[in-house]
Protein backbone atom coordinates (compact mmCIF):
# COMPACT_ATOMS: atom_id res chain seq x y z
CA UNK A 1 0.00 0.00 0.00
CA UNK A 2 3.05 2.68 0.71
CA UNK A 3 4.61 2.00 -2.66
CA UNK A 4 1.18 2.73 -4.50
CA UNK A 5 1.03 5.75 -2.03
CA UNK A 6 4.24 7.16 -2.88
CA UNK A 7 4.24 6.07 -7.11
CA UNK A 8 0.83 8.43 -7.01
CA UNK A 9 2.64 11.17 -4.68
CA UNK A 10 5.37 11.48 -6.83
CA UNK A 11 3.82 11.61 -10.20
CA UNK A 12 1.73 14.30 -8.42
CA UNK A 13 5.19 16.34 -8.54
CA UNK A 14 6.84 15.38 -11.05
CA UNK A 15 3.65 16.12 -13.97
CA UNK A 16 1.06 17.98 -12.07
CA UNK A 17 3.01 21.15 -10.58
CA UNK A 18 5.34 21.51 -13.17
CA UNK A 19 2.68 21.86 -15.48
CA UNK A 20 0.80 24.23 -13.22
CA UNK A 21 3.67 26.50 -13.28
CA UNK A 22 3.73 26.68 -16.92
CA UNK A 23 -0.05 27.49 -16.98
CA UNK A 24 0.33 30.24 -14.41
CA UNK A 25 3.14 31.83 -16.18
CA UNK A 26 6.26 31.01 -14.24
CA UNK A 27 7.59 29.09 -16.67
CA UNK A 28 8.28 32.59 -18.70
CA UNK A 29 11.68 34.34 -18.29
CA UNK A 30 12.73 37.14 -20.68
CA UNK A 31 9.76 36.77 -22.65
CA UNK A 32 11.05 32.71 -23.69
CA UNK A 33 8.91 29.99 -22.73
CA UNK A 34 10.50 27.42 -20.60
CA UNK A 35 10.55 23.93 -21.00
CA UNK A 36 10.55 21.78 -17.94
CA UNK A 37 13.12 19.11 -18.80
CA UNK A 38 13.29 16.08 -15.90
CA UNK A 39 14.40 17.79 -12.65
CA UNK A 40 15.25 21.16 -14.13
CA UNK A 41 14.06 24.11 -16.07
CA UNK A 42 15.97 25.38 -19.13
CA UNK A 43 15.05 27.71 -21.91
CA UNK A 44 14.56 25.34 -25.24
CA UNK A 45 17.34 27.27 -27.04
CA UNK A 46 20.15 26.62 -24.67
CA UNK A 47 18.79 22.97 -24.67
CA UNK A 48 19.15 23.01 -28.69
CA UNK A 49 22.50 25.20 -28.73
CA UNK A 50 23.75 21.97 -26.42
CA UNK A 51 22.73 19.00 -29.04
CA UNK A 52 24.70 21.13 -31.51
CA UNK A 53 27.82 21.41 -30.00
CA UNK A 54 28.43 25.24 -31.20
CA UNK A 55 27.78 24.66 -34.83
CA UNK A 56 26.95 27.73 -36.80
CA UNK A 57 26.76 29.02 -40.45
CA UNK A 58 27.02 32.44 -41.33
CA UNK A 59 26.79 34.04 -45.27
CA UNK A 60 28.91 36.94 -45.55
CA UNK A 61 27.82 37.62 -49.25
CA UNK A 62 25.79 38.17 -51.03
CA UNK A 63 23.38 39.88 -48.33
CA UNK A 64 20.49 37.93 -48.16
CA UNK A 65 17.53 39.28 -50.03
CA UNK A 66 20.09 40.82 -52.68
CA UNK A 67 19.41 41.79 -56.35
CA UNK A 68 22.09 39.61 -58.81
CA UNK A 69 22.60 39.79 -62.46
CA UNK A 70 21.94 36.99 -64.80
CA UNK A 71 25.17 37.66 -66.45
CA UNK A 72 27.73 37.04 -63.53
CA UNK A 73 28.22 34.14 -61.73
CA UNK A 74 26.71 33.71 -58.18
CA UNK A 75 29.64 33.65 -55.80
CA UNK A 76 28.57 32.89 -52.18
CA UNK A 77 31.38 33.82 -49.19
CA UNK A 78 30.63 32.32 -46.22
CA UNK A 79 32.09 31.28 -42.65
CA UNK A 80 30.93 27.32 -40.91
CA UNK A 81 31.73 26.28 -37.67
CA UNK A 82 30.57 22.75 -37.74
CA UNK A 83 31.16 22.66 -33.93
CA UNK A 84 31.79 19.41 -31.45
CA UNK A 85 29.07 17.28 -33.80
CA UNK A 86 29.76 18.35 -37.08
CA UNK A 87 32.21 17.15 -39.58
CA UNK A 88 31.73 19.09 -43.03
CA UNK A 89 28.17 20.89 -45.17
CA UNK A 90 26.35 20.05 -47.69
CA UNK A 91 24.89 23.00 -50.23
CA UNK A 92 21.70 23.03 -51.67
CA UNK A 93 20.41 25.04 -54.72
CA UNK A 94 16.58 25.45 -54.28
CA UNK A 95 16.46 22.48 -52.44
CA UNK A 96 18.57 20.03 -55.04
CA UNK A 97 22.08 18.80 -52.80
CA UNK A 98 25.08 20.47 -55.67
CA UNK A 99 27.68 18.11 -53.06
CA UNK A 100 29.40 18.46 -49.81
CA UNK A 101 32.56 20.65 -48.49
CA UNK A 102 34.25 20.81 -45.61
CA UNK A 103 35.92 24.58 -46.02
CA UNK A 104 35.49 26.64 -42.74
CA UNK A 105 35.61 29.97 -44.42
CA UNK A 106 35.74 30.22 -48.31
CA UNK A 107 33.50 31.10 -51.09
CA UNK A 108 31.36 29.00 -53.31
CA UNK A 109 30.96 29.95 -57.20
CA UNK A 110 27.04 28.80 -58.55
CA UNK A 111 27.71 29.95 -61.71
CA UNK A 112 24.61 31.74 -63.88
CA UNK A 113 22.00 31.50 -62.52
CA UNK A 114 18.10 31.73 -64.14
CA UNK A 115 16.39 34.96 -63.73
CA UNK A 116 14.06 34.55 -60.73
CA UNK A 117 14.18 33.41 -56.63
CA UNK A 118 16.80 31.26 -56.09
CA UNK A 119 17.40 29.69 -52.23
CA UNK A 120 21.07 28.57 -51.48
CA UNK A 121 20.60 26.00 -48.01
CA UNK A 122 23.85 25.01 -46.06
CA UNK A 123 23.53 22.36 -43.88
CA UNK A 124 26.32 20.71 -41.49
CA UNK A 125 26.84 17.06 -41.08
CA UNK A 126 28.48 14.31 -39.25
CA UNK A 127 31.11 12.18 -40.88
CA UNK A 128 28.38 9.61 -41.64
CA UNK A 129 26.59 12.33 -43.34
CA UNK A 130 23.58 12.58 -40.98
CA UNK A 131 22.52 16.23 -40.53
CA UNK A 132 22.88 17.74 -37.37
CA UNK A 133 20.17 20.24 -37.53
CA UNK A 134 22.30 23.25 -37.82
CA UNK A 135 21.48 24.61 -41.51
CA UNK A 136 21.05 28.49 -43.12
CA UNK A 137 19.86 29.66 -46.19
CA UNK A 138 20.20 32.63 -48.77
CA UNK A 139 17.73 33.69 -50.72
CA UNK A 140 18.97 35.68 -54.28
CA UNK A 141 16.94 37.19 -56.77
CA UNK A 142 18.41 36.75 -60.09
CA UNK A 143 17.46 39.47 -62.97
Amino acid sequence: MKTVRLSIIGRFFTTFIPLLFLMAGIGQAEGMQVKYIGWSWQKPAQAADSQKGGAQITFTSPADGTTVSSKEPLVVKFNVEPGENGDHFHYFLDGDQIASDRQRSGSLDFGKLSPGKHVITFKIATVAHTLIGVEKSLTVLVK
